[in-house]
C-alpha cells in the first residue's frame, strides 16, 4: 500500500492505493470504519461496500491480482491532533477480505 502525501496533510487530497491477489470474487460487503482522534472514538460506521467504492472499482471484483486507487480530500479545517483509523473489509459472507491500520498527525 502507498499514500501520498504520506503523511497526510490538511487541505489536501489524500491519495492511497493498494494491491492484493483475490482467492474468491467479492460481489458485495461492507467497510468497517474507526477514527479516533486524541485517542477517543470520533468515528465508526459501517459503509456498503460497493456503493461505496464504485468509482474506484466496480463489483464484482474478480479473482487474482487487484488493484484500487481511492482519492480523499482532506479539509484544510481538520482539527490539529492525532488521528487513527483502522478499516476493515467484509465480504459477502461477512468474512474480512483486509484490514488497513494507520495513523497521522495534522
Amino acid at each position: 500500500m502507498t499514500i501520498t502525501p504520506n503523511p497526510p496533510v490538511a487541505g489536501k487530497t489524500l491519495t492511497i492505493a493498494g494491491a492484493g491477489i483475490f482467492k474468491s470474487a467479492v460481489t458485495s460487503g461492507q467497510i468497517v470504519l474507526d477514527v479516533s482522534y486524541g485517542g477517543y472514538p470520533l468515528l465508526n460506521t459501517t459503509l456498503d461496500l460497493c456503493s461505496t467504492i464504485a468509482k474506484f472499482k466496480p463489483c464484482p471484483i474478480g479473482t487474482g491480482p487487484q488493484t484500487i486507487t481511492v482519492s480523499l480530500d482532506i479539509p484544510s479545517t481538520v482539527p490539529a491532533g492525532d488521528y487513527s483509523a483502522k478499516v476493515t473489509i467484509l465480504n459477502q459472507a461477512n468474512a474480512r477480505v483486509t484490514c488497513v491500520q494507520g495513523k497521522a498527525t495534522f
